[in-house]
Parts: structure tokens; sequence; C-alpha cells
């Protein structure tokens, strides 16, 4: 007999491209939001698709309306980890998150 190793899966590579990254936190949810510079804006929350994630357009309302509200549609690729409390709370921890990316963009552009 002869033993077959299966190989392991590569690990992602990390990209080297600038970001900005913010938390935020509502009751014990809490969300970090990363944003690179891109040219079609996508929102991934916990490796899924906003849409698949946050079932409800209400939830998606709350989460997108920030983008929405700083004018960053078509402009990040927006990465979202999220944990903690209900599916509630964190939509909301995202939306507080987006506050204070939005203040780090200011930042960010300041020193540009």
């Amino acid at each position: 007999m002869t033993a077959t190793t299966t190989p392991k899966p590569k690990a992602a590579k990390k990209s080297d491209a600038p970001y900005i990254e913010a938390v935020g936190r509502r009751k014990t949810a809490i969300a970090r939001v990363r944003a690179t510079e891109a040219t079609k804006t996508s929102v991934v929350v916990n490796d899924k698709d906003i849409t698949e994630y946050f079932g409800t357009p209400g939830l998606r309302a709350i989460v997108t309306s920030p983008i929405d509200r700083e004018g960053a549609v078509g402009k990040y690729a927006i990465t979202i980890k999220v944990e903690g409390s209900g599916i509630h709370s964190q939509a909301e921890a995202v939306d507080t998150d987006f506050h204070v990316f939005s203040s780090k963009k200011m930042r960010h552009k300041r020193k540009n």
C-alpha cells in the first residue's frame, strides 16, 4: 500500500495595498472594517457576500448607508469581520465602524 497525501491549501496572500482599518462596537458585537482602494465597490462580511450575510434589505441598508453617505461608492473594496451579539447589533456595529473609518479617511487625505 502506498500512502497518499493531500496537498495543503495555500494560505491566501495578504495584500500589500494600503488600507484604512477601523473598529466599531455595539452591545457585544465587534466589527472590524478594512477598506482598500478599488475601482468597484465590493462588500464582504465574514468571507460571505453582504447579501448572503445580512439577508434582509433593512440590515443591508444599515451597513451600506454610510458608504453612500461618505461618497465611497465605487472607490473601495470593503472587508468586514464581525462577531458577537445578534445580527442587528452586528449591522449597527458596522455602521458605527464607518463613522470611525470616515474620520480616519479624512486624516489620511490630509497627510497626502
